[in-house]
């Protein structure tokens, strides 16, 4: 640090006294414990970078075992049209082909089944909120974190982020038991089928050419798991949602690429 030089009223040059200056850490300085958390730090604000940019950039690049790099694109106006079609078409034909419940029809089923009732309904609203709710602390105790990194701020986020953790893979269990009824229903069906016809028209090469030229193709696609993380991955985009809210995808996403169209 320069010393500064002060003149003071009559004209003495006086020197102001010396500051200790602020110690920077470096990567040496570090212990084990602090460079890995450092390293872990930067790994997910990158990450998170990444997905806040996606809106803007207007696809997802993603690495498909099996498939390698793609890039998933928002659908156009076009693509949701022939999407949209495609679940008109799918929904009229079940109406007038299939023995297939409505999912209102599926609702009151399991309703008087007790397969699904009210209070499995409310459990998963509690379930959400719980989580919204460790997720804003685990935000606010990063910001604080982040002006304070002391283990003990640091062993309260591991804490909260298991508690998260715990709380999510309840609720996706649990919503993934009303899913797997819903699939069987006849707007389930014609959900799948749109999804089917977005996917195919949005998935593409890093060149731009489509992974598959038409729906049927897609569905040709034999092994169902990278099909599966894939959907995962498409769904968890247009919706706006970090995939990494999950550790591992869902069974029910898993089984779709073996769905019967």
């Amino acid at each position: 640090m320069s010393e500064q030089v002060v003149i003071s009223e009559d004209g003495v040059v006086v020197e102001e006294p010396k500051t200790a200056e602020k110690e920077i850490p470096t990567v040496k300085s570090m212990d084990k414990e602090q460079r890995q958390n450092t390293k872990e730090e930067v790994k997910e604000e990158t990450e998170s970078k990444k997905i806040e940019l996606e809106p803007e950039r207007g696809y997802r690049i993603v690495n498909i075992e099996g498939y390698g790099e793609l890039w998933i694109h928002k659908p156009t106006i076009e693509d949701d049209y022939v999407a949209d079609l495609a679940y008109s078409q799918e929904f009229n034909k079940l109406m007038d082909e299939s023995n297939l419940p409505t999912s209102e029809e599926m609702e009151n089923k399991l309703e008087q089944r007790g397969k699904w009732t009210q209070l499995d309904k409310d459990e998963l609203d509690d379930l959400r909120k719980e989580m919204i709710s460790l997720s804003s602390d685990i935000i606010l105790k990063k910001a604080e974190y982040k002006s304070n990194k002391s283990k003990r701020i640091k062993n309260e986020i591991n804490k909260l982020q298991k508690e998260y953790e715990s709380s999510r893979t309840k609720f996706f269990k649990k919503q993934a038991v009303h899913q797997k009824y819903m699939s069987m229903t006849i707007e389930g069906r014609a959900d799948e089928k749109r999804l089917v016809f977005k996917m195919s028209r949005c998935v593409k090469r890093p060149d731009g050419q489509r992974v598959w030229e038409t729906p049927e193709k897609l569905m040709e696609e034999k092994d169902s798991v990278p099909v599966g993380t894939l959907v995962y991955e498409f769904i968890t985009f247009m919706q706006g949602v970090d995939p990494r809210v999950l550790q591992e995808v869902p069974d029910i996403l898993k089984s779709i690429g073996d769905a019967d169209f």
